[in-house]
Parts: C-alpha cells; structure tokens; sequence
C-alpha cells in the first residue's frame, strides 16, 4: 500500500524523455513527456528541438528526465545467440578488443538476439555534463535502442522504424536491425497509445522503468547515483514546502487563538476595572487631545490668501545655483509648550540651503525684494561651507496676506 505513496513522493506522477539522435550529421532533440494516472500512461506532449536550451522551457522541474542516446557516437550491433549470457563476453564478442574501462556498454535481450550497444564514457560525460549545465538533471540514460525491447511485446507490428533505425520484430522480440539514414514518419499503437517513431524509444526507456525492467550495462550504478540524487532533490523540496506549510499553519492558529483570549480577557479587565476613577481619567484625556487637537489645527490653518500663489512664485524663481532644504511658511514664534498658545511667525517664509554661486544668490534676493508683495528680505545666515557652496538661511516678509497682489 506504501510504495505507490513512495514511488509518487520520490518521483512524481510526470515523466519525461529526450532522445538525442543525427539527422545529416547534426544533433536533433525529440522530447517527451507521459503522465502516469490510475495505473496507465497517458501521452502529454512530444516535441522536436533543434537546440537543448529550447528543452529548458518544457521541462518541469522536479520531473524525471530520461535520456537515450542514439547518434553515430553510439555503436549498435545485434549479437549472435549463445548459451553464454555473460555481458562481457557478449561485449567483446560483438566489438572484440574493447577496452571497457573506457567504454559504457549496453545489452538487451541478454538471453535471445542480443543487442549490444557501445559509447565512449568521455562522450557520455560531457553530454550529460552540458545538459546539467543548462539545467537538466539527468534521471536515468541509455544508450542505442536497446531500450525498444521494453515496448516490443506490446506492439503487432512486424516492423519498426526509430530515428535512425529499422528493426524486425517476431513475438515481441527484436530479431534484425539495420539503420537507415531518412526514417518517413510513422505513428505506433502500444497498447491504445499512440506514438510517433521519433518518440518511441524515450516512451520505451520510460515504460521498462516503471515496468521494473532493466538492461544489463555497466553503468548501472551511474544512474543509481542520478536518480537517488533526483530522489533526494524531490523530497528535500517538498519536504521543506510541506514544513514550511505547517509551521505558518500552526503559527496561524496559534494566532487565532492567542487572539480570541486575548480580546476576551481586555474585555473582562475593562468589565472589572472601568469604576469612576477611571472614568475621571478618561475625560481628563479626553480634554488633553482636544487641546492637542487645536493646536494642530491652528498649525494646519492657512488663510484665505494667496499664500500658495506666493509660494509658487518664490520656488520658480530659485536659480539652478541654490539647493533648498526648507522652506517654513509661518513658521513657530516660539516652541509648543503645555497649556500655552501657540503662535506663529504671521506673513514670514524661512529658506534655507546652500547657495554655490555668490552673485547669482545676491541677484536672487535683489528680485525678490523687488517684488510687490514682498515687505522685506532679511539674511538670517551665511556660512562658508567650501570655496564653490555656503549655507543660508533668509526670512522673507510679506505684507499682510491679501493687501497686495
């Protein structure tokens, strides 16, 4: 009852499959991807790339990725039958003198027709090592088309046309093999699923993993260590998303809680505690913020002027020479204190800056002076700051707010 639970956990419900196969010398990617529902495979998506980066954009992440390796750097040959099943022998039988240390090598149908197929590891590598640079995690590859041996039974057939390969088939056997350079498009039933020739080989690759089936290599421990690397990877992610699920969760109840005590216990301390002292307090403050609030309100009051005009003017005249840091518009006559009025500076503006141009700052202040509802210009401030800028402070007086305009 656990292992289905374990298989979708490790390794989802989504497969895929890439074969890289030659067309005219050049590289071609066919790809593939399945979903496993309710104990039968349902076909999702079967593309063409001319470009590996382009497999970026479809595959999922956390999806298992299986890789069949099928171009002229892959050595296919169909073994003679023997008694003899050692894959070695059957190996060195098919490419005598093959030194395996340098080599992956392959072989399906180890009891009857075998299919020997071969690689250079450095090969095999570098591939690998280039799609994990762009990103795709290699789940299991093989090499040639020995993984058709795992779809063979399932189809009536006679004959079989791949990427760059025609097979004979007898009883769900591959008997004859013999490539060929321009395959014409053909679909295939497999058992009520339909597929195309080029997607039959990463469909068969698929179909023997879940089926339990394996060929013999030696590399078999090569794509044990992807797929517990993927397994890893898989239960790592969900893990911490369901961790993290749970703990904001829990946070969140907790929260809820916390929250609804909480409000009932103020509301019972108020019960307790509201007797008329705390009644007495409450209008005390009550007081308090109303004062606070005209005191506010005398700050924010601007009268029925054309203060605003005024002070529009004033920041469109400012030459590029001076950089302003405040300008105040009635600003306090003197600090706010407790249970004391407040009173402004009526009819003044407060600039202050820096100024990096002498001239052009005298310039200013002897237009501004000139201006008719302007009473007067007083320069509270001058200071040096460096031989090019000095800060400034200046109060500007205008006639009372609405005598001139």
């Amino acid at each position: 009852m656990l292992k289905p639970w374990i298989t979708y956990l490790t390794e989802g419900s989504s497969y895929a499959g890439l074969e890289i196969h030659e067309v005219d010398g050049r590289e071609h990617y066919h790809y593939l991807e399945v979903l496993k529902k309710k104990g039968e495979l349902h076909l999702v998506k079967t593309e063409p790339f001319s470009d590996p980066k382009e497999l970026c954009k479809s595959l999922k992440r956390n999806t298992p990725l299986f890789l069949s390796l099928n171009t002229s750097k892959v050595l296919v040959k169909m073994a003679p039958s023997s008694k003899n099943e050692n894959p070695q022998a059957l190996v060195h039988g098919a490419f005598p003198n093959l030194d395996l240390d340098n080599f992956y090598y392959g072989v399906a149908q180890i009891s009857s027709h075998p299919i020997v197929a071969i690689s250079k590891k450095e090969y095999v590598n570098g591939l690998i090592g280039e799609l994990k640079e762009l990103g795709l995690e290699i789940f299991h590859f093989s090499l040639g088309l020995g993984s058709m041996a795992h779809s063979a039974a399932f189809m009536e057939n006679q004959v079989i046309v791949i990427s760059n390969f025609q097979m004979a088939l007898e009883k769900g056997v591959i008997r004859e093999v013999s490539p060929i350079e321009h395959p014409v498009s053909h679909d295939y039933l497999i058992n009520g699923l339909k597929l195309s020739n080029s997607s039959l080989l990463a469909f068969s690759q698929i179909l023997g993993h879940l089926r339990g089936n394996t060929n013999i290599s030696n590399f078999t421990e090569t794509n044990g260590q992807f797929q517990s690397n993927f397994k890893n990877r898989r239960i790592f992610d969900y893990g911490l998303k369901a961790s993290l699920s749970f703990f904001i969760i829990l946070l969140l109840v907790n929260f809820l809680i916390f929250d609804h005590y909480r409000a009932e216990v103020n509301r019972l301390n108020s019960e307790l505690t509201l007797d008329s002292s705390q009644k007495e307090n409450l209008i005390s403050l009550e007081g308090r913020v109303n004062t606070k609030k005209e005191r506010v309100e005398t700050l924010k009051t601007v009268s029925n002027s054309k203060s605003t005009l005024y002070l529009d003017r004033l920041a469109k005249s400012i030459p590029q020479q001076i950089l302003l840091d405040r300008i105040s518009y009635q600003p306090l006559d003197k600090p706010v204190r407790d249970s004391k009025p407040v009173r402004l500076k009526q009819n003044t503006i407060l600039i202050s800056g820096i100024s990096e141009d002498d001239t052009e700052f005298s310039k200013w202040l002897e237009q501004l002076e000139k201006w008719d509802w302007i009473l007067g210009v007083e320069t509270l401030d001058y200071d040096f700051v460096h031989s090019n800028a000095s800060n400034f402070t200046i109060k500007v007086t205008m006639y009372e707010t609405g005598q001139k305009e």
